[in-house]
């Protein structure tokens, strides 16, 4: 092989190279969060799902097996010693072709404490994994409050999802978010006025929550 053709073998696998794993952090919106159309004020709360879609870059190249290690890890740092792992049949619900399949997951209890200028709370959660074909999957749902300060005291019902799905784009994960809330409102406030601060803090608050864990999902994906 001559020198010229030698260098453009380097530079067309240099190429390749890079397009298999970006080295910086980057977010493409594919859905902005936004409350879904079921999101509804009943018995003096206000409850539904904030939903968005996003495609992040798989920086540490581990893919789906890497961040589910990294979840594992992430509830086994917050549940008791005395806490395990136990296996739960058909959790998950996953699409492969134009079929629907039920999947196992690994479901543990553990504490989670969380801090903003709302206030601080402190939950008792059931966290699941699940992990098939290149997709991983992280579900928590509340169990009860411990405690609560400012307006996370009025949290009724928490739950959250996350699935890492590969995208079409080399490199790349699309990450599909919801998280359920149930907000208790008091009998002295106007409804509508309650609702419209409801929606629009908790938007504010996941969307800033969400951007500050993509950067570690992407670091370990």
């Amino acid at each position: 092989m001559s020198t010229k053709m030698f260098c453009l073998a380097l530079i067309f696998l240099g190429n390749i190279s890079l397009l298999a794993t970006p080295h910086k952090f980057s977010v493409e919106w594919l859905a902005k969060p936004f409350w879904g159309d079921k999101s509804s004020y009943q018995e003096d709360c206000y409850q539904g799902f904030v939903i968005s879609r996003c495609k992040i870059p798989a920086l540490d190249g581990g893919g789906a097996e890497k961040i589910k290690t990294y979840f594992k890890k992430y509830v086994d740092d917050q549940a008791k010693k005395s806490e395990s792992w136990t296996e739960v049949k058909d959790f998950f619900q996953v699409k492969v072709g134009k079929e629907t399949q039920q999947i196992n997951a690994w479901k543990k209890t553990y504490t989670y404490k969380g801090k903003d200028s709302q206030g601080s709370i402190t939950m008792r959660l059931h966290g699941y994994i699940g992990f098939h074909q290149g997709k991983a999957f992280y579900y928590s749902e509340m169990d009860k409050i411990i405690s609560a300060t400012g307006k996370k005291e009025r949290v009724r019902g928490y739950k959250n999802s996350y699935r890492f799905i590969p995208s079409k784009t080399q490199g790349y994960y699309e990450v599909h978010i919801w998280r359920y809330y149930k907000i208790q409102g008091y009998w002295y406030e106007p409804t509508g006025i309650f609702v419209s601060q409801v929606k629009e803090e908790t938007l504010k608050s996941f969307e800033k929550n969400i951007m500050e864990m993509l950067p570690l999902w992407a670091k370990n994906i």
